[in-house]
């Protein structure tokens, strides 16, 4: 089996536990489609909560000293890397998916149509959100380790939540987005693209940063 694979088993079996959580997921989401939310802004919010249960990997990692387990394994320090991409991918698409079955019974329940280009936009968009936050927050936990870096990688979503608080900017934003959203289409094969470059970008500062580590 190849190296990457055994790591996320080795994620997966180390999160088992933790899956009841995303029941946790599902209600926060029925409640922003309950209360009116658009698709995109549903698959948004759970894309965040996801990084943040995700995270928690690294937590259990440094609390058991699991990269000893990595080592008696043999998974290579790029292999061990990789795997923690692939594992937080494979979150992000189970999120999607319960999101999805979600919206599919909510809209039945309205008798709405259902359009599958609100459907790619919100996996889109919740894509790019979400490697937007790992790829800020992996490299540097691979780096410092869970405890040292959790601090750090809350300022910059603790400084965006500070700016949306500010009105004059509130309403430059929500005409920027306006603007953005009357472009689906670009915005789905962009998005899609941004985030795939993200991660490659990510997957490269983590590699150099937990070789320097080490």
């Amino acid at each position: 089996m190849a190296g990457y694979l055994k790591m996320v088993r080795l994620d997966y079996y180390t999160m088992k536990s933790q899956v009841i959580i995303y029941l946790t997921l599902a209600a926060i989401v029925m409640i922003f489609g309950f209360m009116g939310s658009s698709f995109m802004i549903m698959c948004i919010t759970g894309s965040w909560f996801t990084a943040l249960l995700s995270s928690n990997i690294f937590a259990i990692q440094e609390k058991n000293g699991l990269h000893r387990l990595y080592g008696s394994v043999s998974i290579s320090l790029s292999n061990i890397i990789m795997g923690r991409y692939i594992f937080y991918i494979f979150s992000f698409a189970i999120s999607f998916m319960i999101i999805s079955i979600i919206y599919v019974f909510m809209i039945l329940l309205e008798n709405k149509a259902l359009e599958l280009l609100d459907i790619l936009l919100g996996f889109s968009m919740s894509l790019l959100v979400y490697s937007l936050i790992i790829g800020i927050q992996v490299p540097m936990f691979f780096k410092m380790g869970y405890t040292k870096a959790k601090i750090w990688t809350m300022i910059p979503f603790v400084g965006i939540l500070a700016l949306l608080i500010i009105p004059s900017f509130t309403s430059v934003l929500s005409g920027v987005v306006e603007t953005i959203l009357s472009h689906q289409v670009f915005l789905v094969i962009g998005g899609f693209f941004i985030s795939c470059a993200i991660l490659f970008l990510s997957y490269r500062f983590s590699l150099f940063a937990y070789r320097r580590r080490e």
